[in-house]
């Protein structure tokens, strides 16, 4: 029995995936996700991927799950796998209270 593992690489504008035979080196899916259409925020709403403005490159963390969980989800009906694998790009961050609550949504290095 061959292992497979979920390969995802989470960005701010979409989240690539492929779900990767080890044992033959070959790829048995790969699916890219962007956020989804949504009215422009209000002025008191957090900015998100999908309305980026004035340069600002963030991304929702409840949006970041749902991303997760739909290509975890996906990739599990293609075929079961044995791991997942994650990257991101290097410099972004989130801000959190002294508690660890997020108080910001993902802040990429793509910020001006």
């Amino acid at each position: 029995m061959s292992s497979h593992f979920l390969a995802i690489d989470f960005g701010t504008t979409s989240t690539k995936s492929a779900l990767i035979d080890l044992e033959c080196g070959t790829f048995v899916g790969v699916d890219r996700r962007t956020p989804g259409s949504a009215p422009p925020p209000t002025k008191t709403q957090t900015v998100t991927a999908a309305h980026n403005v004035s340069g600002r490159h963030e991304l929702s963390l409840d949006e970041l799950l749902r991303r997760f969980d739909a290509i975890c989800h996906a990739a599990w009906q293609t075929h079961e796998f044995d791991g997942i694998v994650l990257c991101s790009e290097m410099h972004g961050f989130v801000l959190v209270g002294p508690d660890g609550t997020p108080q910001t949504n993902y802040v990429s290095w793509l910020d001006a």
